[in-house]
Order: C-alpha cells, then sequence, then structure tokens
C-alpha cells in the first residue's frame, strides 16, 4: 500500500521541523575556552636555537667578492624573500615575503620584516 500526501502537508512537516532545530541548538551547552597565556623573552639567543625563521644579511663586499650595486644581489641568499630588480633605477625594487608582496600589509601570518 502506497501512501500518499497532500503537497500542503508535507510542506507544513517541513516547515515545523525547520522552526524547531534552532531550539535544539540553543538547548546545547556553550563552550568555553580555557585562558590562554602567552610568554616571550628578551634575552640573546643565538639564530639556530630561536623557535623562528630569522636571517642577518652581511653587507661586507670582500666577503662576496663582488660588488653590491642593488639589495637583489644582496638577498638573492635568503630563503623565502624575492626581491625583484626592475633594471630601472627610478623605480624600487619588488619585495616579497613567503608570497606576501609589498601592497600587503605585513605582520599577516606572522611575517614580519625589520630592516
Amino acid at each position: 500500500m502506497i501512501l500518499r500526501f497532500p503537497p500542503v502537508t508535507v510542506a507544513s512537516l517541513l516547515l515545523f521541523a525547520g522552526a524547531f532545530s534552532p531550539i535544539a541548538q540553543a538547548q546545547q551547552a556553550e563552550a568555553t575556552l580555557g585562558e590562554v597565556v602567552v610568554s616571550g623573552n628578551r634575552s640573546e639567543q643565538r639564530r639556530f636555537d630561536v623557535p623562528g625563521a630569522i636571517d642577518a644579511v652581511e653587507v661586507d663586499p670582500m666577503r662576496q667578492g663582488s660588488p653590491l650595486v642593488n639589495l637583489s644581489e644582496l638577498m638573492s641568499a635568503v630563503p623565502g624573500v624575492q626581491v625583484r630588480n626592475r633594471e630601472n633605477y627610478a623605480q624600487d625594487l619588488q619585495l616579497s615575503v613567503r608570497g606576501f608582496g609589498t601592497r600587503s600589509t605585513f605582520g599577516v601570518r606572522g611575517v614580519r620584516i625589520l630592516v
């Protein structure tokens, strides 16, 4: 035996089922998160001991073996940093750190540039 329901009955059942779902969600207990404590120190550490990406660039042309004309030549050995030289001294270099260019605000995802 096949039961057939009129469309009005089916629509009203769906309407009432949707009306009670927010009530069931409101009765659930709200989750509370514990307090998060972030700490840091300003003590001097070696670069290999710091839990982050730190790189220092030395500007000593005698060690490089070639004269440095642009910042792009100096920064070519730093991982994650791309400096595009436009070969036009009227324009600045294009700097990108791990995919974030100069038009984005630095500090996104913890990427900061300190000069």
